[in-house]
């Protein structure tokens, strides 16, 4: 098998490697923190199919995505927000599945095209060629043994070897290249006013009397705190509590009336309508009636069809399908106004305010080899993904409950760790 593919790929797999390793050397190299690569530790990350993944691989993995991260300052409670542990643990079950299947059919690199491999790693090598005491001295700074380091290169090479097997599978065909070239130069852009829950919350009047009842009740007023305790660095920065409280009681007062503040909302989209225009100056206007309601006239930039999104909005089917058609009634150069659009998130008011069609004389070679890579790419990963889902019906995979503690689950993961079937996700 290995055979096979080698003759099928040739040795272009090492460029895909040296990435990959020069990538770990470049974090890792004489800076990074001490980890072996030994046998395994008394504590494991996880197993997959009775494989352990150890601490030390998935610290060492942990800490290469933080570095990537590294800009946003994430604390411990971000990371367990934003499930990151999860995610490299998921990253890594994949990556043994991969390794297992390759295993498995028999695909498995031999001593001499391991050593290849690592003899063209840019950081061994002094003057373009490999140099065994700076290989040693940076294996040894980083606790590696050349046996273990062995290993893990052996599993990359085969690794390479897999993705490019999957990749063999992948076809562009000229009606794709056509249709895909259609689909990013069709375009759409919109001045758009989106009326949320919390806008119509803000039209809601309130009875001052109700609003000075409100701090009578205990349980009141510790809403209001948790409320202000978790807006103080934002919403409520640089203010105290006692400054801001009626308005906090405000809020959640409205919140309590839903038809009131749907009825605003109504009310509220009526007058927008009529008020949005191409001209700045009708966004002055309406920005200073929108000021109250935490909420402004925005501009979406230039949107392609297959998006479905607007910044700040998130998916908008009626209105992609309405504006990509023929004749959209929210063009003013077909004589269109701005119209309303109902969302399960809110009220969406929108004016186009540019469209551009695509010229086909402009898919030249040049363009349709962008266009290729792109679909190729795009093929690949959703390839690559299909692949992983089959590997991962029927796997069994077990989790450290103590590694992933008070991060609510995470992806692909039972909460609280242990066994779980992949196939159950």
């Amino acid at each position: 098998m290995l055979a096979v593919m080698r003759e099928k790929f040739g040795p272009v797999f090492i460029g895909t490697f040296v990435a990959l390793i020069s990538f770990v050397f470049i974090f890792w190299g004489i800076w990074g923190k001490s980890a072996g690569m030994g046998g395994m530790s008394g504590n494991d990350a996880g197993a997959v199919n009775g494989e352990p993944i150890s601490l030390s691989e998935f610290n060492k993995e942990l800490n290469r995505r933080l570095e990537m991260y590294k800009g946003l300052n994430l604390n411990e409670e971000q990371i367990k927000q934003f499930h990151i542990r999860e995610s490299v643990f998921e990253d890594m079950v994949d990556r043994k599945l991969m390794l297992q299947k390759a295993e498995s059919l028999g695909v498995q690199p031999g001593d001499a095209e391991v050593r290849e491999s690592i003899m063209q790693i840019p950081a061994f090598q002094t003057e373009g060629k490999f140099d065994r005491p700076k290989y040693e001295q940076l294996l040894a700074a980083n606790r590696y043994t050349p046996s273990g380091f062995e290993d893990m290169v052996r599993k990359d090479v085969q690794s390479g070897f897999w993705r490019r097997y999957l990749k063999s599978f992948v076809k562009v065909s000229d009606e794709e290249i056509q249709e895909e070239f259609v689909q990013t130069k069709e375009r759409r852009k919109f001045k758009y006013v989106y009326l949320t829950a919390a806008s119509g919350q803000k039209g809601v009047k309130v009875d001052p009397v109700r609003l000075m009842e409100f701090f009578k009740n205990p349980d009141k007023e510790r809403q209001a705190k948790t409320r202000f305790e978790l807006a103080k660095e934002t919403r409520f920065k640089g203010k105290k509590f006692e400054d801001v409280k009626m308005e906090i009681a405000r809020d959640i007062v409205a919140s309590e009336s839903p038809d009131l503040a749907r009825k605003a909302n109504d009310e509220l989209a009526s007058r927008v309508v009529g008020m949005v225009g191409l001209a700045d100056a009708s966004d002055k206007k309406l920005n200073d009636l929108l000021k109250p309601f935490d909420t402004a006239v925005k501009d979406s930039g230039w949107v392609m069809r297959r998006n479905r999104f607007l910044p700040g909005v998130g998916e908008a089917e009626t209105l992609f399908k309405e504006a990509f058609s023929d004749k959209p009634t929210f063009d003013p150069k077909t004589g269109g106004k701005a119209k309303r659009f109902d969302l399960p998130g809110g009220i969406l008011v929108v004016l186009m305010t540019g469209s551009e069609h695509p010229d086909m004389a402009q898919l030249n070679g040049e363009e349709k080899n962008r266009l290729f890579e792109q679909l190729a790419y795009r093929k690949e990963n959703d390839l690559q993904e299909q692949w992983s889902h089959t590997l991962r019906e029927g796997a069994k995979v077990a989790r450290n409950q103590q590694l992933f503690a008070g991060s609510g689950g995470g992806a692909g993961g039972a909460p609280g760790g242990g066994d779980y079937p992949m196939g159950d996700d």
